[in-house]
């Protein structure tokens, strides 16, 4: 995969490097002087990722950037919303790279099942009832990947 220029040195690329298959390589160089007498130096040359799409997916190298909400309207619905009804509510991330931007709600969230997001626009609906005495306020947690 290297290859190393015996007069000056420099150790240049001569074969398929893959991030994702392997992330750092070890190289020896023997350095040998005119008179016959050698000197050995080992070194570990790490490969970053082209793209940063991990393999799995994400980017490390141009992760997306804090969700914030695009709909400057007081976040707000009536209790007596129906199903499918929107919430004054955009999740918005960007990509730094220009990838796709994909939105979900964290499951975690005990009010998680009373609303949705579309995964494409950030919009955040209304799928369950919702009922002022019991719940007046909800917290939902946006992720965009």
């Amino acid at each position: 995969l290297f290859a190393i220029d015996a007069t000056t040195g420099v150790v240049t690329v001569i074969g398929n490097l893959d991030h994702d298959l392997n992330d750092t390589h070890s190289i020896e160089i023997i350095a040998t002087s005119t008179d016959g007498s050698t000197s050995t130096g080992s070194f570990d040359i790490t490969v970053t990722d082209a793209d940063g799409t991990l393999p799995g997916g994400g980017d490390t190298d141009n992760p997306v950037g804090p969700v914030t909400d695009s709909n400057l309207s007081d976040n707000t619905i009536s209790e007596n919303a129906a199903i499918g009804d929107v919430v004054n509510l955009t999740g918005l991330a960007t990509d730094p790279d220009g990838d796709v931007v994909t939105y979900t709600l964290s499951q975690d969230d005990i009010d998680a099942g009373l609303f949705a997001i579309d995964a494409t626009t950030g919009v955040v609906t209304v799928i369950g009832n919702l009922d002022h005495d019991t719940a007046p306020s909800h917290s939902i947690d946006i992720i965009a990947t």
